[in-house]
């Protein structure tokens, strides 16, 4: 599902308006989806600074969080120590500066840091949000080759 709850610097709303006037529907949806279909797993994909938002998501049933962009303000380390045993992180690769203006080696450490953060104990799913016309296809084969060669999981 998709539904941006923020811009770049807070929530659209208060923490308080979200619990009164979205959160019951939210969680009405996701829980009927979740009775019909137990195996579902809820993808929210959201932009902007919504951390303190999270918590009622994850109560309505959230189980996947996107894009986790750079330029929202959201701190990974901080996703992941917080709500990292509850949610699984889908993006945090910078697709507005790094991916776009960097150089390859830049891309391959920032992919990197990110797995480094997101990745352990499971829960974070790599991904370019967009990939726009500026960005040099070299960069977007390096993050992905870092990502195929640096973070997979253990089999």
């Amino acid at each position: 599902m998709g539904d941006d709850f923020g811009t770049s610097t807070s929530s659209y709303m208060s923490p308080g308006d979200f619990r009164t006037l979205i959160k019951p529907h939210y969680h009405h949806l996701i829980s009927s989806i979740k009775s019909r279909f137990p195996h579902i797993k809820f993808y929210l994909h959201s932009h902007g600074q919504i951390t303190d938002l999270i918590p009622d998501l994850i109560e309505c049933g959230v189980d996947v969080l996107n894009p986790i962009l750079p330029l929202d303000n959201i701190d990974p380390t901080y996703l992941k120590c917080e709500f990292g045993s509850d949610l699984c992180f889908h993006g945090g690769i910078d697709i507005e500066r790094i991916v776009p203006f960097g150089i390859q080696n830049e891309v391959r450490d920032h992919v990197k840091r990110v797995i480094d953060i997101l990745a352990p104990g499971g829960g974070y799913w790599l991904k370019l949000q967009a990939i726009s016309p500026v960005c040099p296809p070299e960069n977007v084969i390096a993050a992905y080759e870092t990502a195929a060669e640096y973070g997979r999981y253990p089999m």
